[in-house]
């Protein structure tokens, strides 16, 4: 209680909703109740309850429920309250639960994904639910593992505005740049989330000011804009010509499976952002890869 209600400042109603419990640390504590009810040893190992050693896999844990869409049960994510390791311990891949495929927090988001247009792809599952605390409650994540075609096609059916807001460490910069990829080679726009106001996650932003949240959601950028402007602060003129080259791939893989051309805002975002080339060979590269022409000047047009 202690760790839910006052370390991370859930409510009561949020507890609910995503049916937060506790797992005991005996480690016989599950399998006793569950067998009293019937189920066989090989029943709980099956569902992906027990660990190497036939006891309770989740020991001294805040447990939070794998919720399918339909409001089934699936596994768990738990985290160790106290000292310990791992900090989180999913539920291994079973019959029911497939990480390339389960998408936390929809079954909870789906209603407010529909009603306002929009979702937002953050990174960890408490993201998630203290997002849905703030009043976003169009937040979701992918559990244990990075963006799959699975979760993008499944969330592209509810709606085409698509907000990224992953962490702001190195890893979360490199997810960000992978499911960006992804979406365009599956013919997807994102968009992207990233002012966190110093804070490294968009958890401890709502620790810090949930309105705070709130108005960064409402901010969020196009995938090209942000792309370019890690490139500028990152990079040299090679790389970044070799990076943009890959950024215009996935936009015209976007543009052309709507039939529409992005040419004005992709040059406008290049031209913008990209001091380390030339207004003429941004254009020349925008024209390359938007009209199919042939990019074989790279190593001259390159501003030294």
């Amino acid at each position: 209680c202690e760790y839910v209600f006052y370390q991370r400042n859930l409510n009561r109603r949020t507890v609910e909703e995503f049916k937060i419990g506790y797992s005991p640390a005996s480690g016989k504590a599950l399998i006793t109740a569950l067998k009293k009810r019937g189920f066989s040893e090989e029943e709980l190992d099956t569902a992906g309850l027990l660990n190497r050693f036939k006891s309770d896999m989740f020991r001294g844990r805040m447990m939070v429920p794998f919720i399918d869409t339909t409001g089934n049960v699936i596994g768990y994510t738990a985290r160790i309250l106290g000292k310990g390791e791992p900090k989180y311990l999913n539920t291994p891949e079973t019959l029911l639960f497939n990480k390339s495929r389960f998408i936390f927090g929809l079954y909870q988001a789906k209603e407010s994904i529909r009603r306002n247009g929009f979702v937002v792809i953050v990174e960890g599952n408490m993201d998630v639910i203290s997002s849905h605390q703030a009043g976003v409650k169009e937040a979701v994540a992918t559990s244990g593992t990075a963006m799959t075609e699975q979760h993008l096609k499944a969330l592209s059916n509810l709606t085409s505005d698509i907000r990224l807001a992953y962490d702001g460490d190195a890893a979360g910069v490199k997810a960000t740049e992978r499911a960006i990829m992804l979406a365009g080679d599956l013919g997807i726009d994102l968009t992207v989330i990233s002012d966190y106001h110093g804070a490294k996650d968009p958890d401890e932003l709502i620790q810090k000011d949930p309105r705070l949240w709130q108005a960064a959601v409402n901010k969020s950028v196009p995938a090209v804009d942000w792309l370019l402007k890690k490139y500028e602060e990152t990079v040299d003129n090679e790389t970044a010509y070799e990076a943009l080259q890959e950024v215009f791939e996935a936009e015209n893989k976007v543009t052309a499976k709507k039939g529409s051309t992005k040419k004005s805002v992709v040059e406008r975002a290049a031209t913008n952002a990209m001091s380390t080339l030339t207004r003429e060979t941004t254009k020349d590269l925008v024209d390359s890869f938007l009209l199919g022409k042939d990019t074989s000047r790279r190593q001259s047009s390159v501003q030294k």
